[in-house]
């Protein structure tokens, strides 16, 4: 149980450390030849995969095909614990790999008592547990040698393997099958100064629509005034006709003679005949 439990707390601080380190140079800036950039142009690229490692540039190079598609630093062994030349392939691959023989000592608090141990040769101080280093991203080439996540100080410091920053090695676990060819060099490789990066097809153009034509606006029509007849005006027969117009329609008295008294107008009627018939005198 204390074991587990010093294990587990130094497992803490130990990934902290490696998770700084291996971020220092990781940049993701295309077209860049700065041994401190990296890159990765690959996704949907069709051929087999490849990678070819050059210490001398500690840079690692992927190719799918003939295609260079990605490119990263590196950190590989240093002197003591030199990288093999040579062909190799992919032999197994473990997301979460540790090593068994490097790593550190330390308390259960999580504190590092003695860092970069080999658990062959270094003893191992009272009240301690050992700590294998992370490896995440774990692809073995050879032995115990294999590429993985670590970190990265500008030169080689490995004890033989080949460390990635932290995002580049994901995508290189994930992107590389068991089997993949690796080949390791002293020989400087070409690099693009601009990788040629996939372009997608465009995409049609949506189909545009034809345009409802704009609705018409019937203008009010103005009724047609109705037939004027004779002595009538052109509105309702409800409305009271003009004083004017009706004088103009009202049929005038026929006048035969005026009177000499002004404002009075009088109708002359003739004088009934005298009818003698006998002796009776009848009016007619």
């Amino acid at each position: 149980m204390l074991r587990f439990l010093f294990r587990t707390l130094a497992a803490v601080g130990v990934s902290l450390l490696s998770i700084g380190c291996s971020s220092w140079f990781e940049d993701d800036v295309p077209g860049r030849t700065d041994p401190r950039h990296s890159y990765w142009i690959g996704d949907g690229v069709p051929g087999s995969p490849r990678m070819v490692i050059s210490l001398s540039q500690q840079r690692v190079f992927y190719y799918k095909g003939d295609r260079m598609v990605g490119a990263s630093p590196i950190s590989s062994g240093r002197e003591s614990h030199m990288t093999k030349l040579g062909s190799y392939r992919i032999i197994e691959k473990d997301i979460d790999h540790r090593s068994s023989w490097y790593g550190s000592y330390a308390r259960p608090d999580g504190f590092v008592v003695r860092d970069n141990v080999d658990v062959r040769k270094d003893p191992r101080p009272p009240g301690t547990a050992f700590v294998g280093a992370d490896m995440r991203y774990f692809m073995r080439i050879t032995g115990a040698i294999g590429m993985h996540q670590g970190c990265l100080p500008g030169y080689p410091a490995s004890h033989g393997c080949i460390r990635l920053p932290g995002r580049m090695a994901a995508i290189f676990f994930h992107e590389t099958p068991l089997g993949t060819p690796i080949k390791i060099t002293k020989e400087p490789v070409t690099e693009p100064a601009q990788p040629e990066v996939p372009v997608a097809p465009p995409k049609p153009a949506p189909a545009i629509l034809a345009a409802a034509p704009a609705p018409q606006v019937q203008q009010a029509k103005t009724p047609a005034p109705p037939n004027v007849k004779l002595g009538q005006a052109n509105m309702p027969a409800s409305a009271p006709a003009p004083k004017a117009l009706k004088a103009a329609t009202t049929p005038k008295k026929q006048v035969t003679s005026a009177s000499p008294n002004k404002g009075q107008v009088f109708q002359h009627k003739p004088k009934p005949k005298r009818v003698t018939r006998g002796s009776t005198i009848f009016l007619d």
